[in-house]
């Protein structure tokens, strides 16, 4: 199958020496075929997407999409998608040497149905933020790391040996981390029964404290869970479950990576590499993975976490 998306118009405006306004407008209309066949097609009633690319950094220092009333349907009009708004936005700053970058997305009203089977979902969003130390060197690496690991199985030792240098340099680089992720209203009708989940919420944090260690924390919830099976001749007695909430959390710290983190672990590599002998690099391999493991968890300070069921209730559920 295949998406016939055309045409595609970008615009380009000049906002300085070093930044470009960038805008993409896309077809209101799109055909996926399938066998040489019109099988579907994509509808988008608006739209909006632009940024600011900066040719210093090669990178958009800023990046707004906007799409309304999108629709999927089939030609055999058998079943159809409707997402009523999707909208994302990055950016990013700097300030005394140091950088920050954030993210946002939200799907709303997003629906499915065919003849047997119905579900929508009011809302999913999403959003993420980092920051960290000197920025035109971290941009510099994230490239380099990014390019490198596209061809990372035709990587020759000294390749490799330069990736694991620039990992070393480029954790050190970063000073936080959180996200967060939202799902509301999910709604499932079938020929089996239906299920229903008023909301799941998900957010982390990581952040780097005096002297190099990282403290994270973790917490989610869910709430108000259903789902009822349809009673039948074959099946008189159908399971019902309920379960109000569910909550986790957890915290914990990591202490500080050391410098050559992964270079030391090249050198375990190359070590591999340079034994011909299959028994004696079985047994180097297991013996430098133990120690390597022993020096990940040894990394990790202390960790604690907690779950929480409150008001399960489960009905004619069959051992």
């Amino acid at each position: 199958d295949s998406l016939e998306l055309g045409p595609i118009i970008l615009r380009f405006s000049p906002q300085g020496r070093e930044l470009l306004g960038v805008s993409l407008h896309l077809p209101q209309k799109a055909p996926i075929m399938s066998a040489g066949k019109v099988d579907a097609e994509l509808t988008i009633a608006t739209q909006q997407l632009s940024g600011v690319w900066n040719r210093q950094l090669a990178n958009f220092d800023k990046f707004d999409l906007q799409l309304n009333d999108l629709a999927l349907e089939d030609t055999a009009k058998q079943g159809g998608l409707t997402l009523a708004a999707v909208s994302a936005s990055s950016g990013r700053s700097e300030e005394q040497g140091g950088w920050a970058e954030h993210f946002r997305g939200e799907m709303r009203r997003l629906a499915f149905a065919d003849k047997t089977t119905q579900w929508k979902v009011d809302t999913i969003s999403a959003r993420g933020e980092a920051s960290g130390s000197n920025a035109q060197r971290f941009l510099e690496l994230r490239a380099k790391v990014q390019q490198a690991l596209k061809r990372l199985d035709s990587l020759t030792p000294a390749e490799t040996k330069a990736l694991m240098a620039d990992l070393d340099e480029y954790v050190q680089l970063f000073s936080a981390y959180s996200n967060s992720a939202k799902v509301q209203d999910i709604q499932v009708s079938s020929a089996e029964g239906t299920f229903n989940l008023a909301g799941i919420t998900l957010a982390g944090d990581i952040h780097k404290e005096g002297g190099g260690k990282f403290v994270y924390t973790s917490q989610g919830q869910c709430t108000d869970l259903s789902f009822q099976q349809k009673a039948s001749e074959k099946n008189p007695q159908p399971v019902s479950l309920s379960l109000r909430q569910i909550g986790i959390k957890g915290d914990g710290a990591i202490l500080p990576i050391p410098t050559r983190f992964f270079a030391d672990l090249y050198g375990v590599i190359e070590g591999y590499r340079q034994l011909v002998n299959k028994e004696e690099a079985d047994a180097y391999a297991a013996r430098q993975g133990l120690l390597y493991g022993q020096k990940i968890l040894g990394l990790i300070e202390g960790y604690r976490g907690e779950m929480r069921l409150v008001d399960l209730k489960v009905l004619n559920a069959q051992p």
